[in-house]
């Protein structure tokens, strides 16, 4: 072999123009001592570089080259092919040097399945040790869809991202029915902390109460559930909805934002069993000895709120930060009237929810616009209007009865509206001859 020293037969071997020569197993070491010598220029140095990474990835199957790559100034080669040097190292098992040049200079670029099989030999050398650089670099291969039980154990036990990135990789680990015990442990407390919550948190809280989960955790969550379900409308599914359930019916001291939850999810119910109409009706009564009043009772079936006088008003429910100052500038008026404005404190109903009840005639609308100061910022909302919907002509109720006799005088039906009148007035005279007021 020619591995002589000599600059001067360097460059009689290699050429003036190193790209036209071609570099055999006889030449190599020429080639070789040109790109580590300093007797050259940084131009020619990169061209003979160049021609050495093309032989080297023609020859891939000859094992002597390994002693050649072991000896490289892999610096020098990455200024000329960066993605090339990475692939013939990963292909002839240089994976710590090829790991080493990824620490310093990237993985963009690199073929995702030379980087998977990378991957997962570094983590078998380093025994599943926690090290920085290779989470990213295994979470990274995981996305881009190339994984197994290495990369998914190693990502499992050590890496903590964002909720979306572990809720990702929980759902891999499940593929291959992997134990996930801890791992949703820590998604359930990180969402939590972080104040994230979608949807598939509801199958990881299923999933880790199945494996016996700690009671704490699961009911934490099911707490920070019902806090996004009731303030924010985010969903619930199934499985949280009878959780809240069975532990309300187990009388386990729910926090009060569970039970508004839980009955704001059974206006939802088609059809109530007997024993959802009790939680139902007992829910209702602790609202009201709490003072509690929100717009969606209205939602619940007729028969559960009757008595509670839900039917005839109207809502305005809004939501801010808890500590928000809101004031509700608002003018009830009928068709030709011009709006004269009141102003009041808003409510907060609870944790932020601001509520104000209305009692509006047939004709009237209400029209409002809120003030609202969170910290430092005021500012003003739009203008809204809202008005009573057409009455229904089977009303029971003393407001029903007058709102049907407005709209039949309206409407010039004037038949209608007596007959509305004398129901009215036996109304008026049963409730005068069995009731009395108690001084």
């Amino acid at each position: 072999a020619l591995n002589i020293p000599d600059p001067g037969l360097l460059l009689y071997v290699c050429g003036p123009e190193p790209l036209d020569t071609e570099v055999t197993v006889r030449n190599m070491g020429c080639f070789q001592l040109v790109a580590d010598s300093g007797e050259f220029e940084e131009e020619y140095r990169h061209k003979v570089c160049r021609k050495l990474l093309d032989y080297y990835d023609k020859n891939a199957g000859d094992d002597t080259l390994k002693e050649y790559l072991g000896k490289l100034d892999y610096d020098e080669f990455y200024k000329v092919d960066y993605l090339l040097l990475q692939e013939i190292l990963i292909r002839h098992g240089f994976f710590r040097e090829a790991f080493e040049m990824i620490r310093k200079y990237g993985y963009e670029g690199i073929d995702v399945v030379a980087l998977f099989h990378l991957c997962r030999r570094i983590i078998l050398d380093m025994e599943f040790a926690e090290d920085e650089d290779l989470l990213y670099l295994a979470h990274y291969v995981v996305r881009q869809g190339k994984y197994d039980e290495v990369l998914l154990g190693y990502l499992r036990d050590s890496y903590m991202g964002p909720v979306s990135s572990m809720l990702y990789l929980w759902e891999k680990l499940r593929g291959f029915s992997m134990d996930t015990y801890m791992f949703e442990e820590e998604i359930l407390l990180i969402a939590m902390y972080t104040r994230v919550n979608v949807p598939k948190l509801s199958k990881v809280l299923d999933s880790y109460t199945e494996s016996h989960g700690k009671e704490i955790v699961i009911q934490a969550m099911l707490t920070f559930l019902s806090y996004g379900y009731f303030l924010g409308d985010i969903r619930i599914d199934m499985y949280v909805f009878k959780s809240l359930e069975n532990l309300y019916e187990k009388d386990m001291n729910l926090d009060m934002i569970c039970k508004l939850a839980l009955l704001k999810r059974y206006r939802f119910s088609k059809k109530l069993f007997q024993y959802q109409k009790e939680n139902v009706k007992n829910l209702l009564r602790e609202c009201r000895d709490k003072n509690l009043r929100f717009s969606f009772f209205k939602e619940l079936p007729q028969e559960l709120i009757r008595g509670y006088q839900m039917e005839d008003k109207i809502f305005i429910e809004k939501t801010f930060a808890p500590d928000a100052d809101v004031t509700l500038h608002y003018a009830i008026v009928t068709e030709g009237e011009s709006a004269v404005y009141k102003s009041e404190p808003m409510k907060n109903g609870f944790h932020g929810v601001f509520v104000r009840e209305f009692l509006l005639f047939f004709g009237e609308r209400l029209k409002y616009y809120l003030t609202v100061t969170e910290g430092d910022h005021t500012y003003t909302t739009d203008e809204e209007t809202v008005m009573t919907e057409v009455p229904t002509m089977e009303g029971t109720t003393k407001f029903e009865m007058i709102n049907q006799m407005l709209a039949d005088q309206k409407m010039g039906n004037h038949e209608a509206c007596r007959k509305v009148l004398r129901k009215y007035k036996k109304m008026e005279h049963l409730t005068e001859t069995l009731f009395s007021i108690v001084e």
